[in-house]
């Protein structure tokens, strides 16, 4: 899948032709896009192909029964196709018309050449790149649409997402994965723990329907692809803290029973004052319910330009930045358990506030144990997250890391800075993606001007805003060794906090 597509949810005739490079790859290699059998630099074919295209090895992705037959010259060409359909840039692929012309081409030397590759090989064969947009062999080439007025339509869980839905993309690419045994142990160990029945309620489901009055629609405070929230009241109580948040699994969630089970084992692992801690759950037959503290200032989201509504005062700027500061400690704690946990799906919505705005952070069920060792940076597993907020590294390879959790969090402080959703199909096509947008601003003090918030009414101090938006350029760093430690975003934020005034 194009990554592009994935990061912005902005679809073109060039994510076509990005699928259609990894299918040529496929035909080249003889193997699967995604392969988790492989070492890890090997699993993800496209990044793997990259590589060794750089580095002038490209006999190392060829399936050895093609070595013996192809001709070096339609290689050749075979590869500048490949390399320009997997350009990170949508405009600058090629149309599908010039792929058919290069592959014509291919074949025509494939027919014509005397030799073989395996004949001419000596182990350091290098393909000689030229651009086939300059190839003269290329008339009546397509406009480039990306962008512009041919864009193909718009993804279907773009209603969703205008809705308020979590709009999750899995990819359920491997058949096996060794880090699902580790979170299964360990979820394991966790629910036969002594002290676990003692220190989170176990509910019946008749107590819950009680406390929701029978899950009534004028209750509901919110729908995601994990189920349906309510507001409840515990049976026998008066007073405020008697108020809960119900989580009920249903049919249409998109995961199952048992990860249900596994996200009540993980939650028991975590508590801190900036995590949303697990009050008690409710697991009878075929339902399964989380019950948490009522967060009376809901999600992030509800407090931001894009969606706040009539009812609801603006952040304001000192406000902000402690809001993020603790987003960035809640963060910071899960990164630093002996077992450090992944968040994976860090965003506005799993952003709760309280009656005087404190912050707890929600953890969603695939929320990732990180590697025990020190020599592992990162596991490799299948994409999921929400699109605007996915590592584009993590996209790229399957490597999941600390870092992936940074990204997102880079994503937060662009849209607290701004008031504006990371993707809103209904902006100008060239302002969908926010980061994409707005990423030149970010370092330039005119620009930067022009994208905070308006409804902070200049009532900030430019130089925190502009250290601010410095740390999220660092946090949207596209390596992952490149970008701070969220230990190290916790500092700068209260460096920021600590010099902050008002101009």
């Amino acid at each position: 899948m194009d990554p592009e597509y994935v990061l912005t949810m902005r679809v073109s005739k060039k994510t076509d032709v990005y699928a259609f490079g990894v299918v040529l790859l496929v035909v080249l290699s003889g193997r699967p896009a995604v392969d988790m059998r492989l070492e890890e630099d090997q699993q993800s074919l496209v990044w793997f192909a990259k590589k060794c295209m750089e580095e002038g090895r490209v006999d190392q992705i060829i399936d050895p029964y093609l070595k013996l037959e192809i001709q070096s010259s339609s290689l050749e060409e075979f590869i500048k196709i490949v390399e320009k359909c997997l350009l990170k840039q949508p405009k600058e692929r090629p149309s599908m018309a010039q792929v058919v012309a290069n592959l014509e081409l291919a074949w025509e030397n494939q027919q014509g050449a005397p030799t073989s590759m395996a004949q001419e090989m000596d182990g350091n064969w290098t393909a000689q790149f030229i651009d086939p947009m300059s190839d003269e062999r290329y008339i009546n080439s397509e406009r480039d649409v990306f962008g512009d007025a041919d864009i193909l339509g718009e993804d279907p869980n773009f209603e969703k997402f205008r809705n308020g839905f979590d709009t999750h993309q899995r990819y359920e690419a491997e058949p096996y994965n060794p880090q699902d045994v580790v979170y299964q142990e360990e979820a394991s160990k966790i629910s036969q723990s002594p002290s676990f029945e003692q220190s989170i309620r176990i509910f019946s489901f008749s107590e819950l329907k009680v406390a929701t009055s029978n899950f009534r629609d004028d209750l509901k405070i919110g729908e995601g692809g994990d189920g349906i929230y309510y507001e409840g009241r515990l049976a026998g109580h008066i007073v405020s803290d008697s108020l809960v948040s119900v989580k009920r699994r249903t049919p249409q969630s998109f995961h199952s029973l048992k990860d249900s089970q596994d996200e009540m084992c993980m939650l028991r692992t975590l508590s801190h004052p900036n995590i949303l801690n697990l009050i008690g759950y409710c697991d009878e037959k075929d339902e399964f319910l989380f019950v948490h503290k009522f967060m009376k200032n809901g999600s992030l989201d509800k407090h931001l330009l894009f969606s706040r509504n009539a009812g609801v005062q603006p952040l304001s700027w000192g406000l902000r930045l402690r809001i993020c500061s603790d987003v960035a400690r809640g963060l910071a704690f899960m990164h630093s358990l002996e077992r450090p946990i992944i968040h994976r799906d860090i965003k506005l919505s799993k952003i709760l506030l309280d009656e005087t705005y404190n912050v707890k952070v929600s953890c969603p069920v695939f929320a990732w144990f990180s590697p025990m060792s020190m020599e592992s940076t990162h596991v490799s597993t299948r994409v999921f997250g929400t699109y605007g907020y996915i590592d584009p590294e993590y996209m790229a390879t399957g490597h999941l890391s600390l870092k992936s959790d940074v990204y997102s969090f880079g994503v937060i402080l662009v849209e607290v800075l701004t008031g504006l959703r990371s993707i809103d199909p209904q902006r100008p096509r060239e302002q969908h993606s926010l980061i994409d947008w707005t990423k030149a601003s970010l370092s330039n003090k005119r620009k930067f001007r022009r994208i905070m918030d308006p409804c902070l009414d200049g009532k900030y101090s430019m130089g925190a805003a502009l250290q601010a938006a410095q740390l999220a350029l660092k946090c949207l760093a596209s390596e992952q060794k490149m970008r701070p430690s969220m230990r190290e975003v916790l500092q700068i934020l209260e460096q920021i906090q600590s010099t902050n005034q008002i101009r």
